[in-house]
């Protein structure tokens, strides 16, 4: 909207002492890839000249790949002020360089579809073939560790998907206003790729805790459950801006898109922040309106904005995402004792404990010769070279035709 097309504008109180800044940037246009230009709204264009300016106190609004999406067409857009070009977003200049950066978001975006209901489907069926109340009696102590192991990985993925996802919603609530605020204002903005976003960060979360139970608890050392549990974090967060893959790290700068909100939000721009806590009783209003009328009208108007809220999507996928969590946090806990670990017994591990708990066991068994430091024992020993020595070490096992030493 121009100054000369604002019917319907209603003035914020906080954007009164801007109307000279409004006037001043009036002749701002929208340079399009035809060259063709178009007028565009001109508190979008100061609060996105503000928020590209020096760095404030503001706080950053962290991104992903379905946020990116949703923002595409505005954040891409060349603003043009006098010699100044202002623009959200930061894409590859390159027509290549940018053609495979899209590539490689669409490829995320399949891993993340594809991984966890392809790990949920292979590992479910196993996973209650896995419930045996009495399988942890048999495990000795190399077995233990692993069981441990696969525990502490399991229990500390399933809080980082709860913390994840808390994380998510909150700073949902800013993209979603932003989302409002510029669509309001006849901005592009794909709403439906917030939404988008909130399912496919909750339908990952909640799948992939779910099959880390027999992922984990089917591997047979401590080295693949490691491997595992790390691979797992990374598909749950590979969708991020600061993921290690960081397709959108010089694209989507968090303190830039953060002032930006901030300034929109100080211009009055952006719509009111929806009040989750509105009661829903009918009575309840109609005695406000006899005590206070204004009160009564401001409870209405808070009930109306937050059941249109484009926040209240979701909000509800994030709600029932965090309590199937918590319900498989839940269950996580007692493992040990009722999932059958697929640990093998290690006698590497198992010797090397001996040695930890018993330390003159194998230095009585140690030859002298085969001591580290002994130089000279040990180039005597080197002259016997077809002497065969058998020693015993553990029972059952024999070290022929070199000498022992102890790695440590």
């Amino acid at each position: 909207l121009t100054p000369n097309d604002s019917q319907g504008r209603k003035s914020h109180p906080r954007s009164g002492p801007n109307k000279m800044s409004a006037r001043a940037v009036s002749d701002t246009r929208v340079v399009d890839s035809d060259g063709s230009e178009d007028s565009i709204d001109d508190d979008t264009v100061v609060a996105l000249r503000a928020a590209i300016g020096p760095e404030s106190a503001a706080d950053t609004l962290d991104g992903n790949i379905y946020k990116f999406f949703a923002f595409l067409d505005f954040g891409t857009e060349e603003r043009r002020i006098g010699e100044a070009t202002l623009q959200l977003f930061s894409p590859p200049s390159e027509l290549l360089t940018r053609l495979i950066m899209y590539v490689g978001l669409v490829s995320i975006i399949m891993i993340q579809l594809i991984t966890p209901i392809a790990l949920f489907g292979a590992n479910i069926f196993e996973l209650v073939g896995n419930i045996d109340l009495g399988a942890w009696k048999e495990y000795d102590s190399t077995q233990w560790f692993v069981v441990i192991l696969s525990w502490a990985f399991l229990f500390s993925f399933i809080l980082y998907c709860y913390n994840g996802l808390s994380c998510d919603h909150e700073n949902m609530k800013k993209t979603c206003r932003l989302a409002e605020g510029l669509a309001n204002r006849g901005q592009p903005v794909r709403k439906w790729m917030l939404v988008a976003d909130a399912l496919i960060n909750s339908y990952v979360a909640v799948f992939l805790s779910i099959a880390m139970f027999a992922v984990l608890y089917n591997e047979e050392d401590a080295q693949g459950v490691v491997m595992d549990a790390l691979a797992l974090t990374f598909i749950l967060s590979i969708d991020d801006i600061a993921s290690d893959l960081g397709f959108l790290a010089d694209v989507w700068d968090s303190g830039k898109v953060g002032r930006f909100y901030a300034e929109m939000d100080r211009r009055g721009l952006l719509p009111p922040e929806a009040d989750e806590n509105v009661e829903e009783d009918d009575s309840d209003v109609e005695n406000a309106m006899l005590a206070n009328a204004a009160h009564a009208a401001d409870k209405l108007q808070k009930k109306a904005m937050s059941a249109l809220s484009l926040d209240k999507i979701p909000s509800r996928i994030y709600r029932c995402a965090k309590v199937c969590l918590l319900v498989v946090l839940l269950l996580s806990i007692p493992t040990p004792f009722y999932l059958t670990s697929a640990a093998k017994k290690d006698p590497h591990l198992h010797r090397l404990l001996d040695y930890m708990f018993h330390p003159n066991d194998w230095r009585s068994h140690t030859p002298v010769e085969a001591m580290p430091g002994n130089v000279t024992a040990a180039a005597d020993a080197a002259t016997h070279v077809g002497r065969r020595l058998f020693r015993e070490v553990i029972e059952g096992e024999v070290i022929t035709g070199k000498q022992l030493y102890v790695e440590i």
